[in-house]
């Protein structure tokens, strides 16, 4: 089509007529165009309207749903910007095949300079094959990467902290997951008393404050609290723990509420916290008359 227009240029020098036929062309190539990129952009909004339809129901796990909407999306994507940029080339009559030959000569010859690329995308099959982790999940990433998994592609997993940072992790690096939303999870607490305080006092105490928890938020436990009992003596004191099972949206909950009810009971109950002091002597090496006992 444009070799048609310069030949028609060269042969009749009209340009009067030129110019209106390289106008009217050129805007037949613009529409087309246009309705090339509004059907991609058609394509991509439909498929975002039903995805939702076909995965986001009570057959399928919310999580498992929104990780293969995720997916497919990305999917989708690649595919629907490859046929429209290959469609525009065939409008602007530019030769398909050499361009499509060479970039399988050059993918060979980069190939191994895309190793990464590969095992991204391999990664990221498995990822979704073992069900390591889904969208929506609280995970964190070799131990350095925490947050809510806001998407999982082909090649790249973005994880949102609590702080909102977006970190993009590439699925080849992902070596190890910790995931806090399966199933159940363990709350873990330790509080460390004096020696002056014997357990046969702090542990009815303790008692008390897992039997409060265990009645106030019952929706949110699998397991009641219980005390596990003397798990550590340290300079300071004796540490005693409290574990608990619970649905896994409530682990943090959980543990704040245990600290509360800790602090709380300990305060009604005159019972202190342990916290580092020095014992100031005399000159004589004994305590001085009324003792002194400075917190550092």
């Amino acid at each position: 089509m444009i070799q048609d227009i310069f030949i028609q240029i060269y042969q009749d020098r009209d340009w009067g007529e030129v110019l209106l036929t390289i106008l009217t062309q050129t805007g037949f190539l613009l529409f087309r165009m246009g309705t090339v990129l509004f059907l991609a952009w058609l394509t991509m909004k439909t498929v975002k309207v039903l995805l939702p339809k076909l995965f986001v129901n009570e057959r399928v796990d919310p999580r498992q749903g929104r990780t293969l909407i995720s997916l497919l999306l990305s999917l989708v994507r690649y595919a629907v910007y490859f046929i429209a940029g290959v469609t525009i080339l065939v409008i602007f009559d530019i030769p398909v095949t050499p361009i499509l030959t060479s970039a399988g000569i050059v993918g060979v010859a980069v190939g191994f300079g895309a190793q990464n690329l590969v095992r991204d995308v391999i990664a990221g099959f498995f990822i979704l094959f073992e069900g390591q982790f889904h969208v929506g999940d609280f995970i964190q990433i070799n131990g350095e990467v925490t947050g809510t998994v806001e998407e999982i592609g082909l090649r790249i997993t973005k994880v949102r902290e609590w702080s909102q940072r977006l970190h993009f992790v590439a699925n080849g690096e992902v070596k190890r997951v910790t995931n806090y939303n399966r199933q159940r999870m363990r709350p873990i607490i330790s509080v460390t008393v004096p020696y002056r305080y014997s357990t046969q006092r702090i542990t009815p105490i303790l008692e008390q404050v897992c039997a409060q928890v265990a009645e106030k938020y019952a929706d949110h436990l699998i397991q009641d609290p219980t005390v596990f009992g003397v798990t550590d003596i340290v300079e300071k004191g004796i540490t005693y723990t409290l574990i608990a099972l619970s649905i896994p949206e409530s682990y943090w909950f959980i543990e704040r509420v245990l600290r509360k009810e800790i602090l709380d009971q300990f305060h009604k109950e005159g019972i202190e916290i342990a916290y580092p002091h020095r014992v100031v002597l005399g000159s004589e090496g004994v305590t001085p008359p009324g003792g002194s006992l400075n917190q550092t």
